[in-house]
């Protein structure tokens, strides 16, 4: 390649301008369905401290608007960066300046997590089994990941007779109202490390079952947290609000007092009431031969 050539590609990439978006975030450069985990990466436009864990973010394509929420902010690996870090350097040039072809060295990336995937339609053209679809498809790269609007938050979250306010997202202040009817009708779980409210969550979530009466709750409360007061941290059980609806008991022994303030009662099994069905079902660390001789002894 000649001398005169190599200064007209010079320029020609000099000419390049990128052109901002309002309200656009970044841009899709990874994105899988799993397993073993579904993500959809986004290289952040600008500072990733304007992002929190938890908010709702919308990936946009022509076909499809892909409804997510932040589950992981990180940086990539970067040589240049190792190589700044303690430097006089990083003082002198802000990573926001330090451009090449590809854009800023210096970026952040988000990883998503799709709840669910719209067509990219008005609301009066959706259908209904149109607004039920998970996760089965991966957005084009470069896709445009924005901020979700009020529209698209109403169409998601919709209210029904059996839903209440459970929470606000973040980034977005709005009450997003949970279908409890819905809820006990699948598996679901609360998971999270200790001491960050798993307890005080789910009672809240039964409370909520009870006063709108779609389900029966048999809760096996090893640290006393859900009967009239919670012996962890004083707050109130689900026996002060539904203290009709409640019955409690208990393996140890009750004294008087006991029993006239949570109306608990003293729970044991008959010996003639258990089989060897009911042990085999229950015990399952037990060897073949253990097994075969309780099923001679019945």
């Amino acid at each position: 390649m000649t001398e005169e050539e190599n200064k007209e590609i010079k320029i020609e990439l000099e000419e390049i301008e990128q052109t901002e978006e309002a309200g656009k975030i970044g841009e899709v450069c990874y994105a899988d369905t799993g397993p073993p985990s579904s993500v959809i990466t986004l290289k952040i436009q600008h500072r990733p401290d304007d992002l929190r864990l938890g908010q709702p973010l919308v990936i946009e394509t022509e076909k499809y608007l892909y409804y997510t929420l932040i589950m992981r902010l990180h940086h990539a690996t970067n040589e240049l960066a190792e190589k700044f870090a303690n430097t006089p350097f990083t003082n002198l040039l802000p990573p926001a300046q330090v451009e090449g072809v590809r854009g800023s060295e210096f970026y952040g990336l988000a990883d998503l997590s799709c709840l669910r995937i719209l067509p990219n339609k008005t609301q009066k053209e959706l259908e209904y089994q149109e607004l039920m679809r998970g996760f089965d498809t991966i957005p084009p790269i470069f896709s445009k990941g924005r901020e979700v609007t009020k529209d698209e938050i109403n169409l998601i979250y919709k209210k029904s007779e059996f839903s209440d306010a459970f929470g606000t997202l973040r980034g977005f202040e709005y009450e997003v109202p949970i279908d409890f009817k819905s809820l006990v009708e699948k598996p679901y779980g609360l998971f999270g490390r200790t001491g960050i409210g798993k307890s005080i969550l789910n009672k809240i979530l039964c409370l909520f079952i009870l006063k709108h009466q779609v389900s029966q709750l048999l809760l096996f409360d090893m640290q006393g947290e859900y009967g009239l007061v919670s012996r962890a941290d004083g707050t109130k059980g689900l026996a002060h609000y539904f203290f009709e609806k409640i019955q409690i008991y208990r393996l140890s022994e009750i004294d008087q007092k006991d029993k006239t303030a949570d109306g608990a009662e003293h729970f044991f099994i008959y010996k003639d009431t258990i089989n060897s069905g009911d042990i085999i079902a229950s015990a399952q660390s037990l060897n073949e031969p253990s097994i075969n001789t309780l099923i001679q002894i019945e």
